[in-house]
């Protein structure tokens, strides 16, 4: 069997959105098909340091992502079998809040779900424990362990992340830039960038 496949619930539930849309007026459009995160009246680093600060009201009001229809995917392509092990850090939930996650994650992915609380950025363990990572900030994981996988490439695991970058500026071709960046990062790990939209809560995309 296949080793587990691992997903922060910032990824399952579109958190962004719920932090932004606290701040100022967003425009829907805009925000399912960006390229950065750098927003109207936000800027990238404002918006990194909200981001960072977050804590479980974020989670409130947030509204389920096509992440899952993706880990879906990753399953079937591993065995069929592979659990999900979802990751609620940095948030701390009361049981009956817990117990509420659950039944969201549940109804959402019918298949073997395990759920943690533990910071697994910081570990390099975590690319011998997971068949595949989902995670909305792949980018930033991946350079922060750059070096250890420079030596100990992992090219089999699945890095899933949207397709995001830090400045538009110097991108003249976003897809040819991440269809490069995809391949570049191969050696290391099998990096897989998506539409920023799969990360995007779904009543939001179908809304437009």
């Amino acid at each position: 069997m296949a080793k587990p496949v691992y997903v922060e619930i910032d990824a399952i539930l579109d958190t962004r959105y719920t932090i932004l849309s606290k701040v100022i007026e967003v425009d829907v459009r805009e925000y399912i098909t960006r390229e950065t995160d750098n927003f109207r009246y936000v800027g990238n680093k404002h918006f990194k340091t909200m981001y960072d600060n977050r804590n479980r009201l974020a989670i409130n009001d947030a509204k389920v992502t096509y992440v899952l229809e993706e880990i879906k995917d990753i399953i079937v392509f591993l065995d069929g079998k592979a659990k999900l092990v979802v990751n609620l850090y940095p948030y701390v939930y009361i049981e009956e809040e817990e117990a509420n996650l659950r039944k969201v994650i549940a109804k959402a992915f019918n298949g073997k779900i395990e759920v943690v609380t533990i910071n697994e950025e910081v570990n390099h363990t975590i690319f011998d424990k997971y068949s595949a990572i989902v995670m909305y900030e792949g980018i930033r994981f991946f350079n922060r362990h750059a070096m250890y996988l420079k030596d100990s490439p992992r090219p089999a695991c699945i890095l899933l992340a949207p397709a995001i970058v830090e400045s538009t500026s110097a991108v003249k071709d976003f897809d040819k830039f991440c269809g490069w960046t995809m391949s570049i990062y191969s050696a290391y790990i099998n990096l897989q960038l998506v539409k920023v939209n799969r990360f995007c809560a779904k009543v939001l995309v179908e809304s437009v």
